[in-house]
C-alpha cells in the first residue's frame, strides 16, 4: 500500500434502510394535520409497547381527529398509556376519567382490558420485550481471514475515498449477493468490487454452528495526499463532539444514531447497557435499523437472553414497514431456518412483496428458490426464469446473477441456454476459490440435463 495511504476506519454491521413509518413521521402527520396516517402509524408503535403513541391515540379519539370522537376508545387508551405511572399519562387520564360517568367508566374498563390482550405490558413481556442479560452470548462473531490486496493507486483518488459494500455470507465464509452501496472517489468500483469479492470471511457460530449471514455492510474510508494520520484524528474528533447525552428523546433516528455513536465510546458495562436500553427505545419507536438490531442480539443472545419467538417478532415488525433490506432479511432466515423455525411459505411471501418494489437481490433470492427447492409447492420454473431474466445488467455478483439464470433455465428444461448461463458463472467465479468449485459442479448437472434442485 502506498504510504501515503491510510484507511481511517472500516466496520461491518447488519443493516436495513430507513423507512418513514416511525415516531417521528407519525407525529409529523399528525402536526400537518394528515391524522388517518398518524393514527395508523401510532398504532403500529402502540402496539410494541411506546406509551407515548397509545397516549396520542388516545388523545386523538378523545378530540375526534382522524376518527369519530369516542370518550371510550379515548380513556381505555389514555388508562393503557398510564400502566407505567408516567406523570403525563397519569394527568390526562385523571382529567379524561373525570369527564365520564360511571357507565362510561365501566365500559372503558372492559374496552381496557380488551387493548391489554395486545397492547399491555403483561402480553408485551411475554411476547415481545427482551430479557436483558449480562451473560457471554454463545455467539463468535465473524472476522476476516485475509483481506484482498487492493491496488489504492489505480482505485482511489488522493483525497479521501468511501465505499460500502452490502453482501450475504454463506456457512463456508463465502460472500454472495454483494451490492456497492456507497461509491465516493473511487476511480474504479467494478476492480474494487472484483477485489472485495474475494474477501475470506470467517462465519458466525452460535453454539459452534455456523451461521449464514444476510445484508452485512462493509464500510470503509482511506485518505490519501500524506494526510492520513491528520484526516484520522479529524474523523475522530467528530465522533466524540458530535455525541452529546442531551438529546430529542422524541426522534428515534436521534436515539439510534446515539446508540451507534456508544460503539465509538469505552466499552464499559454501563455503556454497553446504555447502548442496549437507547437501541431497544429506538426500536419501540419504530425505527427499522433498531429493530433489526434488537432481533438479532436476541436470537444470539447477545445483551438479551437467547429467544427465538421474540427476535423473530422483532424481525417481523421491521419487515413490516416493507423496507426492501427488512424484508430480504426477514425472509432469508425463515428460508434457511438456522436461528428461527423455518416458514418457507412465509419467506416467499416476504420476498415478493420486496421484488414487486423492484428489490433486485429480492429477485434473485426468489428465482434461486422458486427454480431449485424440492417442495413441489414452492417450485414455480416459469416465475422463476421471469424474474431472473429481470437482473440488472450492472448487478455487482455476476455469479449469483448468472447461476439464478441458469438453474431457472434448466427448471424450464432449457439446457443449452442454463449450459450457455453456467459458463458465464463459471468464469466470473474463476478468481473465488469455493464459488468456483460449485459453478463448475452445476455445469456437469446441466450438461447432464439435470435440473439443480437444492
Amino acid at each position: 500500500m502506498n504510504k501515503y495511504i491510510k484507511i481511517i476506519f472500516c466496520f461491518a454491521f447488519l443493516y436495513a434502510f430507513e423507512t418513514q413509518a416511525d415516531f417521528a413521521s407519525a407525529t409529523h402527520d399528525y402536526e400537518t394535520k394528515k391524522f388517518p396516517e398518524a393514527m395508523q402509524e401510532f398504532k403500529r408503535t402502540a402496539a410494541l409497547g411506546h406509551k407515548q403513541s397509545q397516549l396520542n391515540i388516545g388523545v386523538m379519539y378523545f378530540r375526534g381527529e382522524g376518527v369519530d370522537k369516542n370518550l371510550i376508545d379515548a380513556s381505555a387508551w389514555i388508562l393503557l398509556s398510564a400502566e407505567d405511572n408516567n406523570p403525563e399519562s397519569v394527568r390526562i387520564r385523571d382529567i379524561v376519567l373525570s369527564k365520564l360517568d360511571e357507565q362510561q367508566k365501566i365500559k372503558a374498563d372492559i374496552k381496557l382490558k380488551e387493548l391489554t390482550e395486545t397492547y399491555g405490558n403483561q402480553f408485551l413481556r411475554a411476547h415481545l420485550f427482551p430479557v436483558f442479560s449480562e451473560k457471554t452470548p454463545n455467539l463468535l462473531y465473524a472476522s476476516f481471514k485475509g483481506f484482498p490486496n487492493i491496488p489504492t493507486g489505480v482505485m482511489f483518488s488522493e483525497k479521501i475515498s468511501e465505499f460500502e459494500i452490502e453482501y450475504d455470507v454463506d456457512t463456508q465464509g463465502n460472500l454472495r449477493n454483494y451490492t456497492l452501496l456507497k461509491s465516493e472517489d473511487v476511480k474504479a468500483p467494478k476492480e474494487l468490487i472484483e477485489h472485495l469479492s474475494r474477501i475470506k470471511i470467517r462465519p458466525k457460530k452460535l453454539n459452534g454452528q455456523p451461521l449464514s449471514q444476510f445484508n452485512t455492510v462493509f464500510s470503509m474510508k482511506i485518505t490519501g495526499q500524506g494526510r492520513g494520520r491528520q484526516l484520522m484524528e479529524e474523523v475522530n474528533n467528530d465522533i466524540r463532539e458530535n455525541f452529546s447525552p442531551e438529546f430529542d428523546w422524541s426522534n428515534p433516528e436521534n436515539i439510534y444514531q446515539h446508540a451507534r455513536a456508544l460503539d465509538y465510546s469505552k466499552q464499559s458495562k454501563k455503556i454497553k447497557q446504555q447502548k442496549t436500553l437507547l437501541m431497544l427505545s429506538a426500536a419501540q419507536m419504530g425505527h427499522v435499523k433498531a429493530q433489526t438490531n434488537i432481533a438479532l442480539d436476541t436470537l444470539h443472545g447477545a445483551g438479551f437472553e437467547q429467544d427465538r419467538k421474540k427476535g423473530l417478532a422483532w424481525l417481523l415488525a421491521a419487515a413490516e414497514s416493507k423496507d426492501n433490506a427488512s424484508l430480504y432479511l426477514a425472509a432469508s432466515l425463515l428460508y434457511e431456518g438456522e436461528i428461527v423455525d423455518s416458514d418457507k411459505t412465509k419467506a416467499i411471501e416476504l420476498l415478493q412483496l420486496a421484488a414487486n418494489q423492484q428489490h433486485a437481490k429480492s429477485k434473485m433470492k426468489l428465482a434461486w428458490i422458486l427454480a431449485t427447492d424440492k417442495d413441489s409447492t414452492l417450485y414455480n420454473p416459469q416465475k422463476a426464469l421471469q424474474l431472473a431474466k429481470e437482473a440488472p445488467t450492472n448487478y455487482e455478483d455476476q455469479v449469483t446473477a448468472t447461476e439464478t439464470l441458469a438453474a431457472a433455465q434448466a427448471a424450464n428444461g432449457l439446457f443449452d441456454d442454463a449450459i450457455a448461463s453456467q459458463k458465464l458463472a463459471v468464469d466470473f467465479a474463476k478468481n473465488i476459490d469455493n464459488r468456483f468449485e460449485e459453478a463448475k459442479i452445476r455445469l456437469d448437472r446441466y450438461k447432464q440435463h439435470q435440473a439443480w434442485r437444492n
